[in-house]
């Protein structure tokens, strides 16, 4: 399912990455004060995948609404996901946002010195 709003190949060669993060292997020196926007933006386009199995899920159970999921939530200074809030009214009465908050409540980024760095991003499903 490729309709999902920054779904991208070559998500699945930055595995590597996330992996490095994930062990904290990839921090060399003293924490940053605020994550990297860029390394923040290559972990979200690597964990995209998982999103898209919640809706991937949903359509082979018959529901092909189209619509979009507002994923907010903040980076922890220990890089753990906090206040997660999947906000997808269309899909009221699926199972899609359920899923997309326990996706999204797994992902690691790098630590950081600042308490929290606040997050939002939206997925676009389109059904068939």
């Amino acid at each position: 399912m490729d309709n999902v709003l920054g779904a991208q190949s070559g998500a699945i060669a930055m595995a590597p990455l996330m992996a490095e993060s994930l062990k904290g292997g990839g921090q060399k020196g003293p924490l940053p004060e605020r994550p990297d926007p860029n390394e923040v933006q290559k972990l979200v386009r690597q964990y995209v995948p998982g999103v898209k199995s919640c809706y991937q899920r949903m359509t082979r159970e018959g529901d092909t609404r189209t619509g979009k999921a507002i994923v907010s939530f903040q980076i922890a200074g220990n890089g753990h996901v906090e206040q997660l809030n999947v906000d997808a009214p269309q899909f009221d009465g699926s199972e899609l946002a359920k899923c997309i908050d326990l996706q999204v409540s797994r992902w690691v980024f790098p630590a950081s010195r600042s308490g929290t760095t606040a997050m939002s991003y939206p997925f676009v499903f389109i059904g068939g």
